[in-house]
């Protein structure tokens, strides 16, 4: 087993509303382990995104991470490092793939320019010329067609997905250690999915780099990661090898999940396409006992008045107390 690089210690991240603090994020330990593909699963508003943002501490201005947190990068916490410290690790050995690309790119400047920014301000000694070069070899990986001439362009110039592209570029610009990777092939059409998915393997094969991807897609976790983490409301609900989550899955939420997959003669007129009932709960009002108890089909007395803790052995864990009955 691979050593660690991440640890997440009992995140909890809160947001400051008009009226009271309201956590996206709870009790959250997790490990990402060197040359490992971790996945994270879960719907809008589970916490995916945050998770991501408190570990590069980029929470805008009325977030902040609990003070009991530890986020534990090469034996240093994360929490606790000057702003000028974590500048440092942002973009060379941390470096993320937002999931909105046109809000990534300063409008003003060339995108081919702005590679080069990162490239030179994390390694000063690599020549302007040479960055450029660099730039466009990256261009070229992720299949933007004639970087030459479209390292020049600006961000208004490309297509969501081109600029989509161009983001991961800017991403592996640096052959970061971890790589944050929220939804990054969400915009691209089937065929350059497939290949930008080839090119981060490819990559972390060549480097050792660690890849954090954050997906709505367990299909597509299935084919890529090594474990799967799936996440609700804000809280880890289950965790395993890939290839057990999809064999083996124990949550009622993580199977709701795999079941809504599309898979081979769906859409015939007999058979409709599997949707989850209801929605992830209000952060500033979610119910009480097992968070997910209100949407699912298998839940009791005890879901609805006490909440799991997470059971089961290290290399498959579950917060249900289904689990606890079947023990």
């Amino acid at each position: 087993m691979n050593p660690s690089i991440l640890q997440i210690e009992n995140l909890t991240t809160e947001f400051q509303t008009v009226t009271h603090r309201t956590p996206a994020v709870e009790g959250l330990n997790l490990t990402l382990r060197e040359n490992e593909i971790l996945g994270v699963a879960g719907e809008s508003g589970c916490g995916k995104s945050v998770t991501i943002l408190s570990v590069l501490r980029l929470l805008p201005p009325n977030g902040r991470i609990h003070r009991k947190s530890k986020i534990l990068y090469q034996g240093k916490d994360l929490t606790q490092l000057a702003e000028k410290e974590m500048n440092s690790l942002r973009g060379k050995d941390l470096s993320i793939v937002f999931q909105e690309p046109m809000g990534s790119f300063n409008p003003l400047f060339p995108v081919g320019k702005q590679i080069v920014e990162v490239i030179r301000t994390h390694e000063p000694e690599v020549p302007v010329k040479q960055a450029l070069d660099r730039a466009t070899e990256l261009f070229r990986q992720v299949r933007i067609p004639h970087p030459e001439l479209r390292i020049q362009d600006y961000p208004f110039q490309f297509s969501g997905g081109m600029l989509q592209r161009a983001l991961i570029a800017l991403a592996l610009a640096c052959s970061p250690r971890i790589l944050f990777a929220d939804e990054p092939t969400t915009a691209l059409d089937a065929s350059t999915q497939i290949g930008i998915l080839d090119l981060l393997l490819e990559r972390k094969e060549a480097t050792g780099m660690s890849i954090f991807f954050v997906s709505h897609d367990l299909s597509l976790l299935e084919g890529i990661s090594d474990r799967i983490c799936v996440l609700y409301a804000g809280r880890m609900v289950e965790a395993c090898t890939a290839k057990e989550l999809h064999t083996h899955p124990l949550h009622p939420y993580t199977q709701d999940l795999l079941e809504a997959v599309p898979r081979k003669g769906t859409f015939k007129k007999e058979k409709r396409l599997y949707s989850i009932q209801g929605k992830v709960p209000d952060p500033q009002n979610r119910p009480t006992g097992c968070k997910y108890h209100p949407r699912c089909t298998k839940a009791f007395d005890r879901c609805r008045k006490e909440e799991p803790e997470l059971f089961g052995k290290e290399s498959h864990v579950v917060r249900c107390w289904l689990y606890v009955d079947a023990h």
